[in-house]
């Protein structure tokens, strides 16, 4: 995602919420990730952290959701 982004360009990552402190495949199987997780993955992968939206819960089964943007840095192809 990061190459196909023009730089500046920003991303929205809508994910459930997950308590950290656990391995990562147990993320995967459930369908959620810890927002710390996110943040740290998207740095590690050049982006920078712009802000936290307001999340929302999914009606349906009642789960929390949080929406993170993130943004590609000016002057990176």
């Amino acid at each position: 995602v990061f190459a196909a982004l023009k730089p500046g360009g920003r991303l929205g990552i809508i994910d459930r919420t997950a308590d950290p402190g656990e391995e990562r495949r147990s993320y995967v199987r459930r369908h959620g990730i810890p927002e710390e997780l996110v943040r740290e993955e998207a740095a590690r992968h050049g982006f920078h952290f712009v802000r936290k939206a307001e999340g929302f819960v999914r009606p349906r089964g009642n789960l929390a959701m949080y929406f993170l943007i993130i943004q590609k840095p000016n002057g990176q192809d």
